[in-house]
């Protein structure tokens, strides 16, 4: 594997003194976890799920924009693990190498995997499937796929492989803007999609200043706890002890968004956990706020607690045994109700006036949506059931319908 340095075509030097700078944290900072890749990587730090889930870990982030396979080789050789000890080394790297083939690729991160495993024996190895990029399904997916595929296998004995978010992709293969904003670069909502599989792979338990990573398979939830709590009712001071991300201002939230602007009246608020009416208007499980944190933690696999000497019953947490879930209305209401407006626009559009658009199409996708009447809902809902009943010949499961047609009529 060629191991390369990054012509300076700009003329500023900039990648050379990146190096440096490099070089310099890793002789001069202390980090548990380093992050080694290109674009995602060096775009890791700025995204919210690294600040509120990874910066606790002490991590390091050694990132450059266009770096290639044989960039990162380079930097290897070159000082830039020097000092440093970490538990966990992650690497994403490959997605700038348009130029090589799949099995070019899978040499390439294998020599890279080597490279580090010879460097720092100690730490616990992770390589990232290479992410998919451009809207729609095309070549450059294709060798991406093939890359992944056998990527476990190529690394096998060497580095463990964490598997990239398959929901970043839809059902038709295409790639929303929401989660890559150029369908190539991550977006904060794919930052959390891409990396809560990282987390999730080896889990982490947070005492005090030291830190304990542990690889928990069936962890559904990353919980940060510090050694001494805090009583205070500000949601930056302590984290909550159920599956609930954060987003935007703090952790408590009814419900999770993808732009600020449809946030739900009131998520920024802080709980109101002694106002008699969060009282009134929540159920009983959630009155008790004065309760502590539990001294040690439930052991998913073996289902048993675990006492944890170094952590004091300082936090104030909601006691959820009991706890019931409600209906909601979804989030995405407003997505939808955009899209049904946008969709019936083109459609007029096309057949010239809004009156012929309403000739070729469902009660439901008519815009604005009909007055709810009985019609409207038997058509809706009942119509087509009963139609495809009438097809097969039979209206309900517990009764036969006599077919009229073959009765003899000579008797």
């Amino acid at each position: 594997m060629k191991k390369l340095r990054r012509v300076d075509d700009a003329g500023d030097n900039r990648w050379a003194e990146l190096q440096e700078r490099f070089v310099s944290e890793a002789r001069d900072k202390e980090a548990d976890v380093l992050f080694l890749g290109d674009d995602h990587i060096a775009l890791l730090e700025q995204s919210i799920i690294y600040r509120e889930n990874l910066a606790p870990l002490h991590c390091l982030c050694f990132g450059a924009f266009g770096d290639k396979i044989s960039n990162l080789s380079w930097r290897l050789e070159n000082n830039i693990l020097e000092g440093l000890d970490p538990k966990v080394i992650v690497v994403s790297i490959g997605n700038s190498d348009f130029d090589l083939t799949d099995e070019q690729m899978l040499e390439a991160l294998k020599s890279v995997a080597g490279t580090i495993r010879k460097q720092k024996p100690s730490s616990k190895l992770y390589f990232m499937k290479l992410l998919p990029s451009g809207r729609r399904p095309n070549k450059r997916r294709e060798l991406v796929n093939r890359v992944n595929e056998n990527l476990e296998k190529v690394l096998k004995g060497v580095a463990d492989v964490i598997d990239v978010e398959p929901s970043i992709q839809g059902t038709n293969g295409q790639i929303e803007s929401h989660y890559m904003f150029d369908y190539v670069h991550l977006t904060q909502e794919g930052y959390r999609k891409i990396y809560e599989p990282v987390l999730v792979a080896y889990g982490y338990v947070h005492f005090g200043s030291s830190l304990l990573i542990i690889k928990i398979p069936m962890l559904a939830s990353v919980i940060l706890v510090s050694a001494r709590g805090v009583r205070s009712l500000n949601p930056h001071h302590f984290r909550p002890p159920w599956p609930i991300f954060s987003k935007a201002q703090g952790w408590r939230k009814r419900g999770p968004t993808i732009h600020e602007r449809y946030q739900l009246p009131g998520q920024d608020d802080e709980f109101p956990e002694l106002s008699p009416k969060f009282k009134k208007e929540n159920p009983k499980e959630l009155h008790d706020y004065t309760g502590v944190q539990d001294v040690g933690f439930v052991n998913p696999i073996t289902k048993e607690f675990v006492h944890v000497e170094e952590m004091h019953p300082e936090l104030v947490v909601p006691d959820l045994r009991g706890f019931r879930l409600r209906p909601y209305v979804s989030y995405r209401t407003d997505f939808e109700i955009e899209k049904k407006r946008k969709n019936f626009e083109k459609l007029a559009a096309k057949y010239g006036n809004e009156e012929s658009a309403d000739s070729v199409v469902f009660e439901g996708e008519k815009w604005p949506p009909p007055k709810t009447t009985p019609r409207l809902l038997f058509d809706m809902h009942y119509a087509p059931l009963i139609r495809q009943m009438y097809n097969v010949g039979e209206y309900f499961t517990d009764a036969e319908v006599k077919d009229e047609t073959h009765v003899d009529k000579s008797k």
